[in-house]
């Protein structure tokens, strides 16, 4: 991009076409779009002067081997005009994917939801758009991330990202502090014999086996939810036309229940059916549990199955993990039931130290970005 200047820019979106209808596609790193000093005024000539109309961002590993870590963008460019606004789609990974490689590349086929989108354009969670003004103002840095998507610290200049990783640290720092003083205080009280005290009751006493089921309509489409073994969670698996479901009687889940699977609990396959499961369908080889809320809280059932003590009651039920885990042992497995009260208390500093948790994952990733971003200026003469 640096070398590109505005005779090269017009070579570009002219050599295929007329004046009046030139076009152009041009394939640039991540850095480039953040980039300053020549860089910066490139991108105001491509804003000014020609028409930047969409960034079709890209996942690592489309370039493999040739930059097989680094993500890529395509722009696209003519001679209609200036820019009013540019579009961003951000082209996913197939699930399952963490990137492209060599051997497993980018099929054309994976494009069709964009060329449907181009057609049509909408923002959506894919999709979305920038006024030039706004690119203008912020000194041409076209590196807009998803406001919908998750954060990408690939996509931030290395300032940012240093800035980020501090005030991270300053808030793990706080949050560090608060749960070291409720850990002191329990100390002092005698809090670690206090689960001594709580009863001990059978999941039967607390929650019950409901089952509702449905006939799948060919016409309508359903999610399904997919139960990560070792107790990690629920999360979803796809949404299919009836048509292509074969089982035509199908479970329903309501969001909050407990959700067992009948081959794999042995090997934690079971969690709670988040809200944006709700209504989701399962077959006959899952178990759903609805607790009493008045003695049970789901949120510290939620954390209570993620236990050794729990997942112990499971894996020592039967000698196989086929058809071992009937409804009836799931109810028969017991639970430490404090008043709920005390649950809920529970539960808040547990997902503290769970947000503390996920904050210092997020700060590995910024530091594993910003490190690749300083490798990269070091050998380009920009430290």
């Amino acid at each position: 991009m640096r070398k590109l200047r505005r005779h090269s820019i017009s070579s570009l979106a002219t050599r295929h076409s007329s004046l009046n209808s030139a076009r152009a596609a041009v394939v640039v790193p991540n850095g480039t779009l953040f980039g300053d000093g020549v860089c910066a005024r490139i991108k105001e000539e491509l804003l000014k002067e020609f028409n930047l109309h969409t960034i079709v961002r890209l996942p690592e590993g489309v370039f493999a081997p040739y930059a097989k870590t680094i993500k890529t963008n395509i722009l696209f460019f003519d001679q209609s005009g200036s820019t009013r606004e540019v579009w961003f789609y951000e082209h996913p990974l197939p699930k399952g994917r963490k990137n492209y490689t060599k051997t497993q590349t980018i099929q054309f086929e994976e494009f069709m939801p964009c060329l449907e989108w181009w057609q049509k354009r909408e923002e959506n969670d894919r999709a979305w758009k920038v006024s030039v003004e706004e690119l203008l103002a912020n000194n041409c840095n076209l590196d807009r991330k998803n406001p919908r998507g998750k954060e990408d610290f690939e996509h931030l200049p290395p300032e940012q990202i240093a800035d980020d990783i501090l005030k991270k640290n300053q808030n793990s720092t706080e949050m560090l502090a608060r749960i070291k003083v409720v850990l002191m205080e329990k100390g002092r009280s005698g809090g670690e014999g206090v689960s001594m005290t709580w009863p001990k009751v059978r999941l039967g006493e607390v929650m019950k086996h409901r089952k509702e089921f449905i006939t799948i309509d060919d016409l309508q489409s359903y999610k399904r939810p997919r139960v990560q073994l070792h107790a990690q969670g629920i999360v979803l698996r796809d949404e299919v036309p009836g048509a292509l479901i074969k089982t035509k009687k199908q479970q329903v889940c309501r969001k909050g229940e407990f959700l067992v699977a009948e081959i794999d609990a042995k090997v934690g396959g079971f969690g709670i059916v988040p809200p944006e499961l709700d209504g989701s369908i399962v077959s006959s080889h899952y178990f759903l549990f609805v607790a009493n809320e008045d003695q049970l809280d789901r949120h510290f059932l939620g954390w209570f199955i993620k236990t050794p003590t729990f997942r112990g009651q499971v894996e020592a039920q039967g000698s196989t993990n086929y058809a071992a885990i009937r409804p009836g042992d799931v109810l028969g497995y017991e639970i430490p039931l404090p008043p709920l009260a005390e649950q809920s208390q529970i539960v808040k500093r547990i997902e503290e130290v769970a947000a503390l948790k996920r904050l210092q994952a997020e700060t590995v990733a910024e530091l594993d970005a910003l490190f690749r971003a300083i490798l990269d200026r070091a050998f380009k003469g920009e430290l």
